[in-house]
């Protein structure tokens, strides 16, 4: 070590630091497209009739996705979690205020651009795999929380009864 300059051991752990920045980004992209693969799988078969073979036949490895994700379920939450994430990012991004027309066109944009996710949303909501459920409310937090604080604006917007609370 001693015959090393500081250079020498500054290069050496630059290019340690790259390789492993290499590895990590490669570790992303892998997951990425084993969600947006998933995504179109769960997508077009909902939770339970997709399967990891349909999965990997795009082109993916068992190894590679079992490496990323413990089994079925973790890649349907992530495609949930992706889903929610993404609708709500592009509401609020909608700019729509109080308009329930806006919100109401706003989803349909949204769904409308993202055809895959349309059903993971909606089998999430109305049906969501038993086993996944608490999971699934956990992952809805921030899109219910939109959508609570929206229609508290409107409450705002409105003289209500009474007898009527924003409760």
């Amino acid at each position: 070590l001693t015959s090393w300059s500081i250079n020498d051991i500054i290069s050496m752990i630059d290019l340690y630091m790259e390789v492993i920045m290499k590895k990590e980004l490669k570790t992303e992209l892998t997951k990425e497209k084993i969600i947006l693969a998933a995504i179109d799988e769960f997508g077009r078969n909902g939770y339970y009739g997709s399967s990891l073979n349909s999965i990997c036949d795009t082109g993916i490895a068992k190894g590679l996705l079992y490496h990323n994700f413990a089994n079925k379920d973790a890649i349907y939450l992530a495609c949930v979690q992706r889903c929610f994430h993404e609708l709500t990012e592009y509401l609020k991004a909608a700019d729509i205020g109080t308009d329930l027309q806006r919100y109401a066109s706003a989803r349909i944009d949204f769904f409308m651009e993202n055809e895959s996710m349309k059903r993971i949303f909606f089998e999430a909501v109305l049906q969501p795999p038993t086993v996944l459920r608490i999971q699934i409310d956990e992952i809805r937090a921030e899109f219910d929380n939109y959508n609570n604080e929206l229609y508290l604006k409107l409450l705002d917007t409105v003289k209500l009864r009474p007898c009527v609370t924003k409760k």
